[in-house]
């Protein structure tokens, strides 16, 4: 599927998150058992004459977690993130060579 710039401009509202507290976490207090790990990954759009095209990537073959799977640029939080905008900027780039000015 291809979007142009105009019409995903007009249905999405596109700013950096804001009032994201890890205490929030708290909700989600029933799962522990699950040993969930906070994440962030990167939906990255490419423009293109025929329109706008998402960044994916191929998860390699030996990973122990999804092997060979599709899947956008990201991965676990660190504390050096801060926030996780952070840790999707910092996959990003550390994945596919991104960096935070591109």
């Amino acid at each position: 599927m291809v979007i142009d710039k105009s019409t995903l401009l007009q249905n999405f509202q596109l700013q950096m998150p804001t009032g994201y507290h890890r205490e929030s976490l708290g909700r989600l207090a029933h799962l522990e058992s699950l040993k969930l790990r906070e994440a962030a990954v990167l939906i990255g759009f490419v423009e293109r004459e025929q329109g706008l095209q998402v960044i994916l990537t191929k998860r390699a073959e030996h990973l122990k977690h999804h092997p060979g799977q599709i899947s956008f640029p990201g991965g676990k939080f660190e504390d050096d993130d801060q926030v996780l905008v952070n840790t999707a900027l910092r996959e990003a780039e550390e994945e596919i060579g991104i960096h935070q000015t591109d």
